[in-house]
């Protein structure tokens, strides 16, 4: 059995819930096109029962335009279910739902489990999904019934053949519980009372014919149940009660006038809301089913007693038809107006909270103008300024004076230590690609620049003695000339480590423009010839980088040639004579 409704809670934290999901319903049906409106469901028809897997199918509606392969149709989530207002079951998760199949008679799409469904009454939301036309929802409530209930349904449903007898033979051959009691109700025992249920509800849905009105029905389940009612208001049902049904022969006597009349003053009898209690229970606006509170899972519907239909009471009921269609409108509209009663009710105390919150405001705004106006009015006290210590003045003054001083005397005290160190400390040995230039480097290169001047250069030995080391032969031109060591540059030496520092840098631009005032004080030097043969072969300019390496090789001797040498870059080095010659071998000497 499937039942199509749609949810709209009226209460409490689920109005939220539902005007989300109300919002995003609309917000997809208003981005749709205009063709969207083709798309649509048909009736479920459902092919299984409780305790058994699902296997029901639904006719997908389509435009005249549109293809099964451009629809696509699932199960809502559980987040659009939450938007919506509903519950999400554990039995959902279990559910599939196949691609849509074009049949003889249209569209159709499956819905199966691969295992049981164990849940009476289900909510099942279908998602169709066209690429850039929307999306389309539809709900469907699902009463699965058990087998056995479905077998005694069916079997009840089955016309009962009677035999051509006159008519008291044939009331004779009738079952004794037609003759005995034909039961008017669909269920001896109906409940639990949801919210949101009113008694004509109620009564609507236990009646299987016309032979009571909706009116009978309702005061004669107000009587057998009063203790159903809250404080005896048959407006106000209680949630979660239970109500049993009477029997045929009570509520026929519930059809006179007096009792009728008995009835409509009982429905005039006011709906009380009192603050902190649940809203009473009522009917909802027509073609709404109430949601479930939040934060409670759904309980489904239990009915208890025996289940039987009425075969006899078709031709009773056919002559009051007409009276039962006007008080079961009668009824319908009771129920509206009750509907709209409470939702008055409910608006007048949100309206009222809201005065209340309005006031409150205005009260918190007097207190703050009235916090402002003293402010403003109160006199600013005069602080007074403690007049400055001057002896903190000149303390501070007098110590920032010594600091300075002290750095001033650390700054001198070290330019002298410079000066006097490089005058005093041996050659160190030329290792490394970069070494500073000392006094006795500068006394040692001395020679070089008189021979390349064109003077004449001491003789040497017959046999050339053992290469020794570059600090012993520092050491020597240091104490053979004596002369030079007052002519060594401070400012040269400077000069040279700077060249040094820019080609670190790769400043080679400034490291050339420092090397041209080195070589307007010192033409001859080995140092600023080495720094300078680097600068061309860092830069690309190899000739001259060779030319100037010739020229040193012609112009200096044996130990003049080994200290260019030293002073020269390794990578320099076996750029020009190749790794198989020893750095600062006199075999590259040309």
């Amino acid at each position: 059995m499937a039942e199509v409704t749609k949810v709209c809670p009226m209460h409490g934290g689920v109005i939220r819930r539902a005007c989300a999901g109300f919002l995003m319903l609309a917000f997809a049906f208003c981005l749709s096109p205009g063709s969207a409106a083709a798309l649509g469901f048909g009736k479920l028809m459902l092919n299984s029962h409780l305790n058994e897997p699902l296997n029901a199918e639904v006719p997908l509606l389509l435009g005249a335009s549109e293809k099964v392969g451009q629809v696509r149709v699932e199960l809502a989530s559980e987040n659009e279910y939450r938007q919506m207002g509903l519950n999400w079951q554990p039995d959902l998760e279990r559910i599939r739902v196949t691609k849509p199949e074009q049949q003889a008679n249209g569209a159709v799409i499956h819905l199966y489990s691969a295992t049981a469904i164990h849940t009476p009454i289900l909510s099942i939301v279908l998602k169709a999904t066209r690429a850039g036309r929307g999306t389309y929802f539809k709900q469907y409530r699902l009463l699965l019934d058990s087998v056995e209930a479905a077998a005694m349904t069916r079997r009840e449903q089955q016309p009962a053949v009677l035999p051509l007898h006159p008519q008291a033979e044939a009331a004779a051959l009738l079952p004794t519980s037609v003759v005995a009691d034909d039961f008017w109700s669909r269920r001896l025992r109906y409940g639990p009372i949801r919210s949101g249920e009113s008694l004509g509800r109620i009564a609507q849905r236990l009646r299987k014919d016309k032979r009571f009105n909706n009116r009978q029905v309702m005061l004669a389940l107000y009587d057998k149940n009063r203790q159903a009612f809250t404080d005896g208001n048959i407006n106000q049902l209680k949630e979660g009660a239970w109500l049993d049904v009477p029997a045929a022969s009570v509520v026929s006597s519930y059809g006179n006038d007096a009792a009728m009349q008995r009835f409509s003053t009982l429905l005039r009898q006011p709906v009380k809301l009192v603050e902190g209690e649940k809203q009473p229970l009522s009917a909802p606006a027509p073609g709404e089913v109430p949601a479930a509170e939040p934060k409670q899972p759904p309980e489904a519907l239990q009915y208890s007693g025996k289940i039987s239909l009425n075969r006899g009471a078709d031709k009773q009921g056919a002559a009051s038809a007409p009276a039962d269609a006007a008080n079961d409108q009668l009824t319908s509209i009771h129920s509206e107006l009750m509907a709209g009663k409470l939702q008055m009710s409910e608006l007048g105390k949100s309206v009222a909270g809201l005065n209340s919150s309005v006031e409150l405001i205005r009260q918190d705004m007097q207190k703050l103008k009235h916090d402002v106006t003293a402010i403003r009015n109160r006199p600013q006290a005069v602080v007074p300024v403690e007049p400055t210590m001057s002896w903190q003045v000149a303390f501070y003054v007098l110590l920032a004076g010594v600091a300075g001083l002290l750095l001033g005397a650390m700054i001198m005290r070290r330019r002298l230590f410079g000066r006097a160190v490089p005058a005093e400390q041996p050659v160190a040995p030329a290792v490394s690609e970069k070494q500073p230039v000392t006094p006795a480097a500068v006394a040692k290169e001395q020679p070089v620049a008189s021979a390349a001047a064109g003077q004449p250069i001491a003789p040497t030995a017959a046999e050339e003695p053992p290469v020794a080391p570059p600090v012993a032969a520092e050491k020597q031109d240091v104490a053979t000339l004596p002369a030079e060591k007052s002519a060594v540059d401070d400012e040269l030496i400077q000069l040279l480590n700077k060249v040094e520092e820019r080609i670190g840098r790769c400043d080679y631009e400034e490291a050339g423009r420092l090397l041209e005032a080195v070589s307007n004080r010192s033409p001859d030097s080995l140092r600023a010839a080495a720094l300078r043969a680097q600068v061309y072969h860092e830069t690309g300019r190899t000739e001259e980088r060779d030319a100037l390496i010739d020229q040193i090789s012609a112009s200096s001797d044996k130990d003049g040639w080994q200290h260019f040498s030293q002073l020269l870059p390794s990578h320099v080095w076996n750029a020009c004579f190749g790794d198989g010659v020893e750095h600062g071998s006199i075999q590259g000497k040309s």
